[in-house]
């Protein structure tokens, strides 16, 4: 996980967060939601504490198949050193073939130490077969975050999830880190990345500028776009179940 000077979660500290990720600002349906950082201080207030977030449904092409988020924040009190301390757990659910209830097919709750976590619905295939997630995983009160990808396949039920990072880092033969937004499918099936160089004080970069990758998400191998491509929306976010 690239290092970076942001994550100290006091209270005065949560907007910076909010202010430096790369896919905020952005609309709803091109990746921005608010289960991706949620966390145990509500933003406008500072206030601290346990709470629940759940994402809008998003309805596949076909109209059959739905998805959302929720992201349980629990507050953990104060730490050895003083601190408040957080706990995220976050969760996929689907609901297939049109049937109304959801099931939980992805969950996860930290691992090696860090607790901060979130996931953002990026898109579906154009066939409806696939779903595709970004998650979102930080230390509280440390340094450092990171983007895997995460593909659902609804004929199979099977989730996989890849490190961005660890995928650059192996196309590019070498140790190094990205900022990256994922952001949908392009026309041939591949999923778009837009990579960001890092600043020189976070580690060295994967990328000089920032470009535009291709993921094949049934090897994981990465490519360089050296022409512009379509990215097309083709699922719909729903205000309701």
């Amino acid at each position: 996980m690239r290092k970076i000077h942001i994550l100290t979660f006091v209270l005065s500290s949560l907007p910076s967060l909010v202010a430096v990720s790369p896919v905020l600002g952005q609309k709803e349906a091109k990746g921005t939601q608010k289960t991706a950082f949620a966390t145990c201080w509500e933003e406008k207030t500072k206030k601290y504490g346990s709470r629940s977030i759940q994402g809008t449904v998003f309805v596949s092409p076909n109209g059959l198949q739905r998805a959302y988020v929720n992201v349980d924040t629990q507050a953990l009190g104060k730490d050895p050193g003083g601190q408040e301390d957080c706990q995220n757990r976050s969760a996929l659910f689907v609901a297939k073939d049109g049937k109304e209830h959801f099931d939980s097919v992805f969950t996860y709750r930290g691992e090696k130490g860090e607790k901060g976590n979130g996931i953002q619905l990026i898109d579906w295939s154009p066939d409806s077969k696939l779903l595709v997630a970004d998650l979102l995983t930080w230390y509280y009160f440390s340094e450092g975050w990171e983007h895997y990808i995460l593909v659902y396949s609804t004929q199979t039920g099977a989730i996989q999830r890849r490190s961005l990072e660890t995928l650059f880092s192996r196309a590019l033969h070498k140790d190094c880190g990205v900022e990256a937004a994922i952001k949908g499918f392009l026309r041939d099936g591949r999923v778009a990345v837009r990579v960001l160089p890092l600043d020189e004080e976070e580690g060295p970069s994967c990328v000089p500028k920032e470009s535009l990758w291709a993921i094949d998400i049934s090897t994981f191998k990465i490519s360089l776009l050296t022409e512009k491509e379509e990215i097309k929306q083709n699922g719909q976010f729903r205000k309701s179940n």
